[in-house]
């Protein structure tokens, strides 16, 4: 009974998810219509060749990380803790499906100034530089700790032009 339920759960779900997604289409609202189609596009997984080009690049800097044994130090919040980059990937980096819908919002955007605070490893900003690559636009993204602006900035600069992106380091 239980298996029941829940699946009629997700189907209800489901359901009105697309009435509220159909609704919020007739809205007459540029941004959110750019957001809208960035979700849509991530959600029916609707990706043309270059996008999925674009992906495989960002999972596949992703999958060199989770073999990566360095150890990032976080003594600037006065602690003694230390994390390799492998544990941070496994643990704080944002999702495949979240990157590849700030990767539509961004790549939807003509001129894109984007600001992320929190650039991590940089696997979110590889996504949206990867929507950058071929027009104008920059990112710019804020990290606490430094060693964590070395791996991002060398990993940025395999997508881009060092002028496409600024990692602000500090708290």
């Amino acid at each position: 009974m239980k298996k029941i339920s829940k699946h009629l759960l997700i189907l209800k779900r489901r359901i009105n998810q697309e009435s509220e997604l159909r609704e919020l289409a007739q809205i007459e609202n540029n941004t959110l219509q750019l957001v809208l189609n960035a979700f849509v596009l991530t959600k029916t997984d609707s990706h043309k060749k270059e996008d999925i080009d674009s992906f495989s690049n960002c999972e596949s800097y992703r999958g060199k990380l989770l073999y990566d044994s360095t150890e990032i130090s976080y003594e600037i919040f006065q602690s003694d803790r230390k994390a390799t980059v492998r544990d941070i990937c496994k643990k704080a980096t944002s999702t495949k499906k979240w990157c590849q819908f700030l990767y539509y919002l961004v790549k939807t955007i003509d001129n894109a100034k984007v600001l992320e605070v929190g650039t991590n490893l940089g696997i979110s900003g590889s996504y949206m530089l990867e929507a950058l690559k071929n027009k104008t636009g920059k990112l710019t993204t804020t990290e606490g700790l430094s060693q964590l602006c070395e791996v991002a900035s060398n990993q940025f600069s395999t997508i881009v032009p060092k002028s496409k992106f600024e990692i602000v380091q500090g708290l």
